[in-house]
């Protein structure tokens, strides 16, 4: 009896691990087929939908990323998982830099919001945001005077909703 749980057991665990590591080394894979112009677009279209909330995402721009993506896939071996992962690195890596500067034009201490971020624990900097957390970044961020004006919050919840991606698609990648 207890070999047979045993047993059941540790087929679960190969079920669950993961069927591919992706190799982090390779994660650059889908920016690096990005050119100039279409960086510039998909920038501008982040900076859109941050004078405009509640406007989507430019679905032709990031259809060109997710076909980036299973090339990559093909390219590398990746894992669906890692695949999706990659795509969202990908535009957070893109979108971080337009937030920062539409940000910085608002008058908005980034390099503040950034000490914030980096002080917040590795563990849950590393995994999606979740309610409890972003609570407690939301405190931090408004006790260091950084929600002056209205839409503030909305600019610098974005800047920290790049940064949270950047880091956690990064380990989901790996993790493949």
């Amino acid at each position: 009896m207890i070999r047979t749980f045993l047993a059941f057991a540790l087929g679960l665990l190969v079920l669950a691990a993961p069927a591919h590591a992706a190799d982090i080394a390779t994660i650059g894979c889908i920016g690096d087929k990005v050119s100039p112009d279409l960086r510039a677009r998909l920038a501008g279209d982040y900076e859109a939908r941050l004078r405009e909330p509640g406007r989507e995402l430019d679905a032709a721009l990031d259809d060109q990323l997710i076909a980036f993506g299973k090339e990559c896939r093909a390219r590398h071996g990746w894992s669906e998982a890692a695949t999706n992962s990659a795509v969202a690195w990908t535009r957070s890596t893109i979108a971080l830099p337009a937030a920062e500067k539409f940000a910085r034009a608002r008058g908005l201490d980034v390099d503040a919001v950034w000490r914030i971020w980096r002080a917040t624990p590795a563990a849950t900097r590393t995994r999606q945001l979740q309610d409890a957390d972003l609570s407690v970044l939301g405190q931090a961020l408004q006790a260091a005077g950084l929600f002056k004006k209205e839409g503030d919050p909305t600019i610098i919840g974005r800047l920290v909703a790049y940064m949270n991606t950047n880091e956690f698609c990064r380990v989901d990648f790996i993790n493949g």
